[in-house]
């Protein structure tokens, strides 16, 4: 998501580069994403960019012993208490 003024219709150019940074970062074969570019008229905290993203992180123990990643859920920690709530 993209803060966005009323008329700028260029959010896919932003989020563009931000794709680019992951292929970078990752290369093709991890990095592989697909993704959305979309305006917002104001975002939490007058945030320019907001970017959501779903990971499979895959530890190099799970491969070398031949484990399906998929069946290893992992608990989320809780969140600790937001003080601007």
């Amino acid at each position: 998501m993209v803060n966005s003024a009323q008329g700028f219709d260029r959010q896919t150019l932003v989020i563009n580069r931000f794709s680019e940074l992951i292929l970078d970062v990752f290369g093709p074969e991890i990095g592989r994403h697909v993704r959305s570019a979309v305006g917002m008229a104001d975002l939490p905290f007058k945030i320019a960019v907001e970017v959501e993203a779903e990971l499979t992180i895959v530890s190099w123990r799970v491969e070398r012993l031949g484990l399906d990643p998929v069946a290893i859920r992992v608990q989320p920690l809780p969140l600790p208490p937001r003080p601007w709530c």
